[in-house]
């Protein structure tokens, strides 16, 4: 989830919010698969298995400053990151344990899609005048990444739509797990038709806990 704070030059701070399932930190560190799955909500880990390319002749790879499985406490700055070895239009989607899920890329602060060959491309960028702060509660947090070489909508309306993003300046697809779970399925949907050499996939999954 993600909120938004004025200061006093009014410059935005996005606030991730997360939930958390109670693991010592060694055992976030040196968690197995099955763990991981465990952690997760049954929407995480259906987004992780059921749109997936295993056969894609290209790549696209999303991560996050600490890198998958990393483990962040409130107060720190998240980054995400993510490129693709040929051009495409990527889409970053965060799916929080709260419920819902919320377009990350594009956004407000760049509407265009449209990604680089080998180019890394962070979230939040430095014209974009706001840092991501974890804060709490803790939890798990999964983003995917879909990545087309053709122009397709992978949301279900166009983003000019949601009215400007939502004032986070991101758009909110689903509101809870049950809204999610059919936006997941939509998403089978629009991708199936796709051959499997046009498009790819990728997840990142990270952690939050208290001190």
């Amino acid at each position: 989830m993600v909120k938004k704070l004025f200061g006093l030059l009014l410059a935005l701070t996005l606030v991730f919010a997360f939930t958390f399932v109670a693991f010592a930190q060694e055992d976030i560190e040196t968690k197995t698969v099955e763990e991981e799955e465990e952690g997760a909500s049954a929407l995480q880990v259906k987004v992780k298995k059921v749109v997936v390319n295993p056969t894609s002749p290209f790549y696209v790879d999303v991560w996050v400053d600490r890198g998958d499985g990393g483990v962040y406490r409130p107060g720190d700055k998240l980054y995400v990151y993510f490129k693709s070895d040929r051009d495409c239009y990527l889409t970053l989607i965060d799916f929080p344990p709260q419920g819902g899920v919320t377009i990350i890329f594009p956004n407000a602060y760049h509407s265009n899609n449209f990604v680089r060959a080998n180019r890394i491309y962070r979230i939040p960028a430095p014209s974009y005048g706001f840092d991501f702060i974890v804060e709490g509660p803790p939890g798990t947090e999964v983003i995917k990444a879909i990545a087309t070489l053709g122009r397709i909508n992978l949301t279900p309306r166009a983003l000019s739509e949601y009215g400007g993003y939502e004032e986070s300046g991101f758009a909110e697809v689903a509101k809870n797990d049950m809204e999610g779970a059919d936006f997941v399925e939509a998403l089978a949907v629009k991708v199936k038709p796709v051959s499997t050499k046009e498009w790819a996939s990728d997840s990142v999954t990270f952690y939050v806990r208290y001190r």
